[in-house]
């Protein structure tokens, strides 16, 4: 996906890693592991340098997709850590941000499309700085841990059909003259 701004140069999205399945958030909370994609490894350096260009030409974002449920009182606190592939001792906790979940019934409804859900967006560009140096790999870990801020009422959750971390990267920046 490609598209051009007037201030800025054409955007390159690329998707590092995503969990297809869908999970379930309950009373206090779901982890889930992220896949880091193939693809990118196979990426030249410059363009898998992430690391060294967020911030300046990139950013970094999570996508919670065709979220669901009936509670729409949940604020739900999202949190990411790196596996080592190598047995390695993971990283830290690092806190990614909170969403409100506002509207989120009437979001649960079907549309005319056949479509239902919320999709719901985090810059994790300034938080993924914690982990610059990172290697990653086919078999690096993502694990994402949510947890809602106030335990959930008994027989409430929170349905998430895909998560993704996407790159976004802008190419081609103007000069100043």
């Amino acid at each position: 996906m490609n598209q051009q701004s007037k201030n800025m140069g054409p955007l390159s999205l690329i998707i590092i890693a995503s969990c297809d399945d869908a999970i379930y958030v309950r009373s206090t909370g779901v982890e889930a592991v992220l896949q880091v994609h193939g693809e990118i490894l196979s990426k030249t350096s410059s363009e898998l340098a992430i690391m060294r260009g967020i911030g300046t030409t990139s950013r970094i974002y999570m996508v919670l997709e065709n979220m669901r449920g009936t509670f729409d009182a949940a604020v739900l606190r999202v949190y990411l850590r790196i596996s080592a592939p190598d047995g390695g001792k993971p990283t830290s906790e690092v806190y990614l941000g909170s969403l409100g979940l506002f509207g989120l019934r009437n979001a649960s409804l079907p549309n005319s499309e056949g479509t239902n859900g919320m999709q719901c967006y985090l810059d994790i560009t300034p938080q993924v700085a914690h982990f610059k140096g990172a290697a990653l790999s086919i078999d690096t870990q993502l694990q994402v841990s949510i947890r809602p801020r106030n335990k959930l009422p008994d027989g409430v959750e929170i349905s998430i059909e895909r998560m993704r971390i996407y790159v976004e990267t802008i190419k081609n920046l103007p000069t100043k003259a």
